[in-house]
């Protein structure tokens, strides 16, 4: 936490940053943050050594972690400076090859290998942390109403909970308990429709408030997505995933994914790898795209063996 607040700390005193701009920090362990694009990716590889990783695969260091903050407010200076007077770049990735080298250059950092790959991590359930046994517990499409939360947090009360945070896969981290109380409090969260299974098929998908909660939205995303959970199962488990958006703003997931629907009139836009911005294969209604996404269906067998695309840097 020290260290993600003293990046914060620097970057918002840096002027010319786009509004928006993502720094991840990854302590190394089993939770990985990998599958997560960003602009600058700071990884622990050592105790108090990071790297420092870049949109085009490189990686910087290693540096110590008390300077590491120091070390990122120049990468991000330099990146502020570099694009001034353009429109056209608005992540670090959009900056040209050039550009990238002479702002490493600058930094003094010298290159380095990439940390060591890690499994996927598992994203609801008990999980291990640095402080014990811990829940992690997924809000369905990152969202759940009033009364969910209070009875959830009466249950968390409870069970002498010391800490709840906002986990990365849009859900709580619960943590600081007696691990006999993780499962009793994973079985109320489970009870009350949230996710404690890591193989929870709404885990795969991403999905905007949609109607009626978005003046923009053409499609009830989030009720469509349930139903996507529910028949697109046995294709989200092969590693696919989909990214339902109610209008092409694409506001829950402005990344590419196996399948991504854009609301239109009643129905949806088609696209198959790819953003809500890309060339639709077909325009259907829901019914037709729970038909077509069934074991032994076209869309189903074209996605099956590709699995998902990964995160865009």
């Amino acid at each position: 936490p020290a260290l993600a607040e003293g990046i914060e700390q620097r970057g918002r005193a840096i002027s010319g940053l786009p509004a928006k701009c993502l720094v991840i920090v990854d302590d190394g362990g089993p939770l990985s943050l990998d599958g997560f694009a960003c602009d600058l990716r700071i990884v622990a590889v050592d105790r108090e050594i990071v790297a420092i990783g870049l949109p085009d695969g490189r990686w910087l260091g290693p540096v110590a972690a008390a300077r590491a903050a120091e070390s990122v407010a120049g990468l991000l200076s330099a990146f502020a400076h570099r694009r001034q007077n353009t429109e056209t770049i608005r992540r670090l990735r959009d900056l040209p090859a050039k550009l990238l080298d002479e702002m490493i250059a600058a930094t003094g950092l010298p290159p380095t290998t990439a940390p060591a790959m890690r499994p996927a991590p598992r994203r609801a359930g008990s999980v291990l942390s640095a402080h014990g046994e811990a829940a992690l517990i997924g809000l369905p499409f990152g969202r759940a109403d009033a009364d969910t939360l209070q009875r959830l947090g009466e249950a968390a009360l409870r069970a002498r909970v010391a800490d709840i945070r906002l986990s990365p896969w849009r859900g709580l981290a619960v943590s600081g308990m007696e691990p006999a109380a993780v499962a009793p409090l994973l079985a109320v969260a489970g009870a009350l429709g949230l996710i404690v299974d890591p193989d929870d098929p709404r885990l795969s998908i991403e999905a905007c408030a949609g109607k009626p909660a978005c003046l923009r939205a053409n499609s009830n995303a989030m009720a469509d997505a349930a139903a996507l959970a529910e028949t697109a199962a046995p294709l989200l488990a092969t590693g696919a995933n989909i990214h339902v958006s109610g209008c092409v703003k694409s506001c829950a997931h402005p990344g590419s994914s196996d399948i991504t629907l854009v609301g239109r009139e009643g129905g949806y836009d088609v696209i198959v790898a790819g953003t809500t911005r890309d060339e639709p294969v077909a325009t259907l209604d829901l019914p037709a795209i729970l038909a077509r996404l069934r074991p032994g269906q076209d869309l189903f067998t074209r996605l099956s063996g590709r699995g998902t695309l990964g995160p865009q840097v």
